[in-house]
C-alpha cells in the first residue's frame, strides 16, 4: 500500500524538476495527474485523499489541518529527500478547487468536505492557517532551493486570502499556461510594459480558441463570473510579466523540429521641445532579458535596413539608425496607427510595435531615459502624452474635458506625423467615456507590485543588502498604498515607486503588499541575503602581467587581488578591438588619443605605443564613436601638447571637426559631453 509521502514526493517530483529551473511552478493537480501518479505509486484519487488524511508516520494530531501543520512543524531537522513533506496537504486542497459537481461558483468549502467524505460545508478547523505552508513552500522553492527546482510564489486570488491560495493554482491548465508564450509572441505584447486588462483578454478570445480549456473560453466571452475572470486576467497578466520573450516556433506542421526565437518590443520615443514646438520621433528595442550581444540588424520590408546596439539603460537598445547613412531613423515616416515588424534572421530575434490609434507616453525618467516612452497602458497618479489622428478627436474631446485633469493639446511645428496632434494631461481620472472605442485608453484596476533593479544572488528573489531592488506598483485606482513588513513606506521621486528601507532582517522572508482601504490587494516577497565571503583570501589560480600563468611561489594577480610584489605591468593594456560596440569585422577603425596628432588607423598602421587612446570611430559611410579609454576623468583633450606630425594633427582635425556631422555621438550624458569636448578642442587646432 502506497504511503503519504509517496504521493508526496510523486506530486512534488512532478512540479519541482531541474527542467523549470527559475521558472513559474503552479501546482495544477487534477484527476488525471492523480491517476498518472497512481500508475505508479498504485491506488486513485481514493486512495490518495486517504494517505493524506492519515498523513506522515509521525503525526499524532487528529484534524487534517492540524495534521498539515504537524507535518511540516521542523521538518527541515528530519532526515527527508529533498521535498516538503507537505506537499500532499496541498495538493489535495488545489484538488478540491476544480472538483465538479453542484457547487455554487465561488463555493470551495462544500467542495473541499465532499472530496473529504464529509457532508459539513463549514471551513476545516486551523484552515486558516494553512497560509503558512503555502508560504514555506514558497521560500523553500526561491530561497532554500534558489530556484534550482522552479520558482513557486503564494499567489492569492480573489477577496479571500485562504481560499484564494489554492484557488489560484486551478486558473490555467499547465497546457493552457504552455500555450501562453505563442499567444504572447503572435499579439506582439511587451512584458515590460503590459496592455490594459480587455485587450488581454481580447487575446485570449482571438486566439485562445484551440488551447484554452472550454471553461476558460466561456469565462473569457462572457464575464459571468466577474471574480473568476478577474482572477483568469491576473493569472494571464503574470504570466506575461514573467515571460522572458523566447518560444520555440515549429517550423511546419509536417515537421517535429522546431527553432528558438526571442521577441522583444519597439517601443516609440519622443523628444519634445516645448519652445520651438519640435519634435523628433525615433525608435527603440526593448528586451525582457540581456540585450543580445554585438549590434542588432533589422529588416522589414519598405524601410531600410536598420541597426541599433545596446544603449547604457538594461534593456534598452539605441535608437534605431538607417544601416546604410548611420541618420537616426525618423518614427514619423510610419504609419503610427499600424503594426510593424523587424527582424533580425542572424541572430533569432524579432521585434514588434503594437498597432494603436492613440498611442500613450510618459516621462521616460523612470527608465533611465531622456525622451517621452511609449507605454503598454495609461498609469495612475501621473502626466500622461497621446498621440492621436485629427480624426478621432470629436470621439476623444468629451473624455478629455471630463476624465483628464489639465488636458492640454500641444502645438507641435515641425517632425510630427502629418495628421496627428501631440496632447498632454496630469492625471488620466477614467474611462468611461472611452474604453469601448478606445481600449488602448482603458486604465487597468488590477493591481502589481514589480521589483524593479537590485542584484540578485541568483534566480530567486534573493537580493544582496548592498543593491535592493525598487518596487513599482502598477494599475489600481490610485489610493494604494505599499507596505514593507507591515511599515507603509512613502514614495519616491518617479510616480508609484518605492525604496526599500535600510536594515531589512537577513535570511528571512520579507514581505511586499500593496494595501487600499486595509485589505491586501497584492503581495511578493523577496529575501535579503546575510553575510557572506565576496572573495576569496586564497586564489585557486595566479596569472602574470600578460594574462598566464604566474611562475609557482611568485607575484601575481586574481581578479583585483594581487599576491607578492608589484608587478611591471606598463606594457599590459586590455586590446581596443576588445571594447564593447567595436565591430571585429570594421573595414577602418580610426583611434584617437587626447593630443591633436595621436591618431592611427586600425588595422592598416599599428598604433604607436607611447600614447593610450581614447576613442575608436568605426568609419564607413557614417561613423560611431565609442569611448576606450581607461579614466574618464583624465580623458579630457589636452591642447598645446602637440608634438606630432602635421599630417597627423590635421587628420586628427579633420576627423573630429570637419566629420564631426558624419559621426554618431554616445548616448550616455557623460561620454556625449566629453565627445563635444574634443569637438571643440579640434575647432580650434
Amino acid at each position: 500500500m502506497s504511503s503519504y509521502l509517496d504521493w508526496n514526493d510523486g506530486l512534488a517530483q512532478h512540479f519541482f524538476r531541474p527542467e523549470v529551473a527559475g521558472q513559474s511552478v503552479w501546482l495544477y493537480v487534477t484527476d488525471d495527474l492523480i491517476a498518472q501518479l497512481g500508475n505508479r505509486i498504485g491506488g486513485g484519487v481514493a486512495e490518495f485523499v486517504d494517505a493524506v488524511k492519515t498523513g506522515p508516520e509521525w503525526v499524532t494530531a487528529r484534524g487534517l489541518c492540524q495534521r498539515a501543520l504537524q507535518t511540516a512543524e521542523g521538518w527541515r531537522d528530519r532526515e527527508l529527500r529533498y521535498y516538503p513533506p507537505y506537499i500532499g496537504y496541498l495538493g489535495l486542497f488545489v484538488l478540491a478547487a476544480g472538483l465538479e459537481g453542484d457547487f455554487a461558483p465561488h463555493a470551495y468549502y462544500p467542495r473541499l468536505r465532499t472530496l473529504l467524505g464529509d457532508a459539513s460545508s463549514d471551513a476545516l478547523p486551523s484552515f486558516d492557517r494553512m497560509l503558512e505552508l503555502w508560504d514555506d513552500l514558497e521560500r523553500w522553492s526561491a530561497h532554500d532551493r534558489s530556484g534550482e527546482f522552479g520558482l513557486f510564489e503564494a499567489r492569492i486570488v480573489g477577496g479571500h486570502i485562504h481560499v484564494g491560495l489554492p484557488i489560484a493554482q486551478t486558473i490555467l491548465s499547465e497546457h493552457e499556461r504552455g500555450a501562453l508564450p505563442q499567444m504572447f509572441a503572435e499579439a506582439g505584447l511587451d512584458p515590460t510594459s503590459p496592455p490594459p486588462d480587455d485587450e488581454l483578454a481580447r487575446i485570449l478570445r482571438a486566439q485562445g480558441g484551440n488551447v484554452l480549456r472550454p471553461r476558460t473560453r466561456e469565462l473569457v466571452r462572457t464575464r459571468r463570473d466577474p471574480e473568476g475572470y478577474a482572477a483568469l486576467i491576473d493569472t494571464v497578466a503574470e504570466e506575461l510579466a514573467g515571460w522572458d520573450g523566447s518560444y520555440d516556433e515549429e517550423l511546419s506542421a509536417e515537421s517535429t523540429q522546431s527553432r528558438g526565437l526571442r521577441f522583444g518590443s519597439l517601443r516609440l520615443c519622443v523628444a519634445f521641445d516645448r519652445v520651438s514646438g519640435r519634435i523628433s520621433a525615433s525608435l527603440r528595442c526593448r528586451v525582457k532579458t540581456e540585450f543580445p550581444d554585438g549590434d542588432l540588424v533589422l529588416k522589414t520590408r519598405g524601410l531600410p535596413t536598420l541597426r541599433c546596439f545596446e544603449a547604457g539603460v538594461p534593456g534598452w537598445s539605441s535608437r534605431l539608425v538607417d544601416a546604410d547613412t548611420q541618420e537616426a531613423f525618423d518614427a514619423a515616416a510610419l504609419e503610427w496607427d499600424e503594426a510593424l515588424s523587424l527582424n533580425d534572421e542572424r541572430l533569432g530575434w524579432r521585434f514588434g510595435l503594437r498597432r494603436r490609434r492613440v498611442r500613450v507616453l510618459v516621462q521616460g525618467t523612470g527608465e533611465g531615459l531622456a525622451d517621452l516612452v511609449e507605454v503598454g497602458q495609461i498609469p495612475r497618479v501621473q502626466p500622461v502624452y497621446f498621440l492621436y489622428q485629427d480624426g478621432d478627436w470629436p470621439r476623444l474631446a468629451e473624455w478629455a474635458d471630463h476624465e483628464c485633469r489639465d488636458f492640454r493639446r500641444h502645438p507641435v511645428r515641425e517632425g510630427m506625423r502629418p495628421g496627428w496632434q501631440l496632447a498632454s494631461c496630469s492625471e488620466v481620472t477614467g474611462d468611461k467615456r472611452v474604453r469601448s472605442t478606445f481600449p488602448e485608453l482603458a486604465l487597468s484596476e488590477r493591481v502589481r507590485l514589480a521589483l524593479v533593479g537590485g542584484v540578485r544572488r541568483d534566480r530567486g528573489p534573493n537580493f544582496f543588502p548592498f543593491a535592493l531592488p525598487g518596487v513599482l506598483l502598477e494599475g489600481g485606482e490610485g489610493r494604494e498604498t505599499v507596505v514593507c513588513n507591515g511599515r507603509a513606506l512613502a514614495p519616491a521621486e518617479v510616480p508609484r515607486s518605492y525604496v526599500l528601507p535600510e536594515g531589512l532582517p537577513r535570511e528571512s522572508r520579507i514581505t511586499l503588499e500593496a494595501v487600499r482601504d486595509g485589505d491586501v490587494l497584492k503581495r511578493v516577497s523577496i529575501y535579503v541575503t546575510g553575510e557572506f565571503e565576496w572573495r576569496q583570501a586564497a586564489p585557486e589560480h595566479l596569472s602574470d602581467e600578460w594574462g598566464g600563468p604566474a611562475p609557482e611561489n611568485g607575484a601575481g594577480v586574481a581578479g583585483a587581488l594581487m599576491i607578492g610584489h608589484s608587478a611591471d605591468v606598463r606594457g599590459f593594456e586590455r586590446p581596443v578591438m576588445l571594447t564593447p560596440g567595436v565591430e571585429r569585422n570594421a573595414t577602418r577603425v580610426l583611434l584617437i588619443g587626447r593630443i591633436p596628432g595621436q591618431i592611427c588607423s586600425w588595422p592598416v598602421k599599428p598604433r604607436a605605443e607611447d600614447w593610450r587612446p581614447v576613442w575608436a570611430v568605426s568609419m564607413g559611410r557614417r561613423g560611431r564613436a565609442i569611448y576606450c579609454g581607461s579614466d574618464l576623468e583624465a580623458a579630457a583633450p589636452a591642447l598645446g601638447q602637440s608634438g606630432a606630425d602635421r599630417h597627423k594633427v590635421e587628420l586628427w582635425k579633420k576627423t573630429l571637426w570637419h566629420r564631426r556631422k558624419r559621426i554618431s555621438v554616445p548616448e550616455e550624458p557623460a561620454l556625449a559631453a566629453l565627445w563635444q569636448s574634443y569637438v571643440e578642442a579640434a575647432r580650434r587646432v
